[in-house]
């Protein structure tokens, strides 16, 4: 007798107790894959499932281009039973990430005991002020923020830091001059820049409110702004406001 073949649709279905949310802030090109014992774990769109192995083995992460099949960097850490910072130096340049472990709702997850770990940078930026800001940072970096912006930010890292980055800068706010300068122009006709404040220390030990007087430009009267540093499990977040 003949028979026929019927072929019907079909899924699999995968689950885990604990998942990797990438909020590393990659974009395309660049992606991030990860790897257990050198195969890569299931994954879609920025959610990565963990085997249960990946709190007692390493992980590899490794960064990958779309147009190159071969990784442009890697590194192997255990994902953090709470927290952990993540100091990484790749050829794109050096990146300084946090790991952050917690518990999902059981209501969320039908009474199952789950975990998720986020990646996401130590050190964000955000310009609470209604003027732009120019930051200073090291190896003469300089970054501009625009009033309600938020920018995150990756330095080198000294050796002996791994467990707590800790980095610094100076800022200025430009001048309102609407060609977003941080200058003004001397009767001479030279420019005459703003200067800068004095260190902000970033790290987790300088937590909380600093305010500090810049000095403005001839004619202008000095001005207080104040620096808040909130560190929260290996992350920090930096607000810069005028006032005290």
């Amino acid at each position: 007798a003949m028979r026929s073949l019927v072929r019907k649709p079909f899924e699999l279905i995968f689950s885990s107790s604990a998942w990797l949310v990438d909020r590393s802030g990659f974009s395309r090109p660049f992606g991030l894959e990860l790897l257990h014992g050198g195969a890569p774990l299931p994954s879609s769109g920025g959610i990565t499932l963990l085997p249960p192995e990946a709190f007692q083995e390493q992980c590899e992460l490794v960064l990958r281009s779309r147009s190159s099949p071969d990784a442009l960097a890697s590194c192997a850490f255990r994902m953090p039973p709470s927290w952990s910072p993540l100091a990484w130096k790749t050829p794109c340049g050096p990146f300084v990430f946090c790991l952050q472990t917690d518990d999902v709702d059981a209501a969320d997850v039908l009474g199952a005991r789950c975990q998720v770990v986020t990646l996401r940078p130590r050190l964000v930026f955000t310009n609470a002020s209604a003027s732009d800001l120019e930051l200073q940072l090291p190896e003469d970096r300089i970054l501009r923020l625009a009033p309600g912006q938020s920018m995150e930010s990756h330095w080198h890292v000294k050796p002996g830091e791994q467990d707590s980055p800790s980095t610094s800068l100076r800022f200025r706010p430009l001048a309102d001059d609407g060609g977003g300068f941080a200058s003004a122009w001397a009767p001479s006709g030279a420019p005459v820049e703003r200067p800068w404040s004095g260190l902000v220390l970033l790290s987790d030990a300088s937590a909380g409110a600093t305010p500090m007087a810049l000095q403005g430009l001839a004619g202008e009267p000095s001005s207080v702004w104040t620096v808040q540093v909130a560190p929260d499990r290996g992350a920090l977040a930096a607000s810069f406001a005028e006032g005290s």
